[in-house]
């Protein structure tokens, strides 16, 4: 018989240890050998052959690709052999000075299998500048505080040479060069990191929320994975004016495997568009330039109510304690109207129409950047020694989240009513913000729509959303059944890549895209990967 194989050993009920082989037609024979006598093949129905094998015989297996690809629900038992670990260098940052990371630093964040954190614990940094050479050994810290998902968010710090000319990651034998950049220094008292959109089409979300934080005091960091082109072009004359920065956000792509066998895609393996990554991103790009940091999503607006502004708000937060690390909002759904037409759009119209309802869900956090280095979706997995967490009380504030929405059919109104904050008993009588605020971010809307370029894209923002039913199925099909009901153990890694977007005929988006790159080589231990060059392609499809 034709050897055809893996490098695959088993250990069945009496302890003996076999091997597997297969003939040209896959079917199976189990002999005992030595596994110097099989070697591996990438063929998907040999995989699956061997995988059926061993749940029927319900042996264990110790082959590193069915535990880490096929992801099975046997034990391992023994490794012989592990492959090279694949890791994503999302982004490097080279500090000349920081207040928390130290002068002349470098901080990365990695996208990665979270038995690579596990195993290896401890990377090497190589930092030259053209005359000397500095070789530090740090720890890999995790930054998803769970194992839901194969791939995790990982931070890597480190001191380098000042005038850092090169970097590079030595694990192994192997030294992998890698791009970085600095952050911003620009300063800023309030920045709001957006998490990454895909398919995203809700131009009121967009209009509500930057009109907020700019009225509040904040700049907005806004992430995009895949946009339709006209809220695009809106979102880029926002851009232009100042009021945000827009940040193409890649998918992870492995260039050294080959797409077409189709045997691991990791983006299914990370955690929601691998918004952890993209909020320590974030933070480490505003890290020495802002006072504060906040952390939300489109649909996520925290208005402030116990200051006139974030900052303002916030320092009274922080004034609290002198131990406080970052300070944690709930987010309370609202019902909110909103119109169909752009010409018809109205700020004060959605702004009247909140309402609170009863139904809390898990909050989002605001940082002094000096006290965390990384954050997970809702908080951070580490702070600064002596840092704690401080709720706000609901009824001080809350974040208002428009989870409900409803198509306005009435004209515009005219009249400006302050919507209620009537979230606890304490709170009947108050209002979330004053009628004068209202009719300040209605004027700035107003005279935004009357920009040349402006008016142009409003004629051709959908009047329908084509891609939010179909999100919203998928999304609780694989999460919101499980997170809502509390059967977390059935829940898969959830995310965008499992759902199947389909085209429209008359719906072009922005995509993401970049450049990708490889430091892998034969007999490495970890293969690095990285991206250049990322920018915005408008296409015929929108990309999930």
């Amino acid at each position: 018989m034709g050897r055809l194989g893996f490098n695959l050993n088993i250990k069945s009920k009496d302890t003996k240890v076999h091997c597997i082989a297969l003939d040209e037609g896959h079917r199976m024979c189990l002999n005992y050998c030595r596994p110097t006598d099989i070697h591996f093949i990438n063929d998907v129905k040999a995989i699956r052959t061997i995988t059926n094998y061993a749940n029927d015989a319900k042996i264990y297996t110790s082959s590193w690709y069915l535990q880490r690809y096929v992801e099975p629900h046997w034990k391992i038992l023994e490794r012989d052999r592990l492959p090279p670990y694949d890791v994503f260098v999302i982004s490097s940052y080279y500090y000349n000075t920081s207040k928390s990371l130290g002068d002349h630093s470098i901080a990365l964040v990695l996208t990665g299998p979270h038995d690579y954190a596990d195993n290896l614990r401890q990377i090497s940094i190589l930092s030259w500048n053209g005359t000397d050479s500095l070789y530090s050994t740090v720890d890999i810290e995790s930054i998803t505080p769970h194992k839901v998902c194969l791939w995790i968010s990982m931070l890597v710090t480190a001191p380098v040479l000042p005038n850092l000319k090169h970097l590079a990651i030595i694990q192994g034998e192997r030294t992998s060069q890698i791009p970085f950049t600095t952050p911003n220094y620009m300063r800023r008292e309030v920045v709001t990191c957006i998490a990454p959109l895909f398919a995203n089409e809700q131009w009121q979300f967009f209009l509500f929320a930057v009109h907020t934080y700019r009225r509040y005091g904040s700049f907005m960091h806004l992430y995009v994975r895949s946009m339709v082109e006209p809220v695009y072009r809106l979102v880029l004359e926002y851009e232009k004016l100042g009021y945000l920065q827009l940040q193409p956000w890649l998918k992870v792509h492995l260039s050294r495997i080959d797409p077409s066998h189709n045997l691991f895609n990791p983006n299914v393996n990370i955690e929601f568009r691998n918004q952890a990554a993209a909020q320590t991103d974030c933070l480490l790009q505003y890290k020495e330039s802002a006072q504060f940091i906040a952390f939300m999503d489109l649909d996520d607006v925290l208005i402030p109510r116990i200051g006139s502004t974030y900052l303002e708000e916030f320092n009274k937060l922080f004034n609290q304690s002198p131990h406080i690390g970052y300070i944690f909002y709930d987010k309370q759904n609202v019902n909110v109207r909103i119109q169909r037409s752009p010409e018809k759009f109205s700020l004060k119209q959605m702004f009247t129409s909140i309402s609170f309802t009863d139904v809390s869900e898990t909050g989002k956090m605001i940082t002094r950047p000096e006290f965390i280095n990384s954050t997970w979706i809702h908080w951070p997995a580490k702070v600064a020694e002596d840092r704690i967490r401080y709720n706000v009380p609901p009824e001080m504030n809350v974040i208002t989240h428009l989870k409900h929405f409803h198509y306005e059919s009435q004209p515009t109104i005219e009249d400006i009513e302050a919507p209620r904050y009537n979230i606890t008993p304490k709170n009947t009588n108050e209002n979330l913000l004053s009628r004068s605020a209202i009719a300040g971010m209605q004027e700035e809307l107003e005279i935004m729509f009357t920009l040349p370029a402006i008016k142009r894209i409003l004629k051709r923002l959908p009047m329908k959303w084509f891609y939010f039913d179909i999100i919203l199925e998928c999304y609780t099909r694989i999460f919101y059944r499980f997170h809502y009901s509390g059967n977390h153990a059935a829940m898969k890694c959830p995310g965008p890549d499992r759902c199947s977007l389909p085209k429209h005929s008359n719906i072009s988006c922005a995509n993401a895209h970049a450049s990708y790159y490889s430091a892998s080589r034969p007999g490495t231990l970890v293969n690095f990967h990285y991206w250049k060059d990322a920018r915005f392609m408008v296409e015929e499809d929108c990309v999930s």
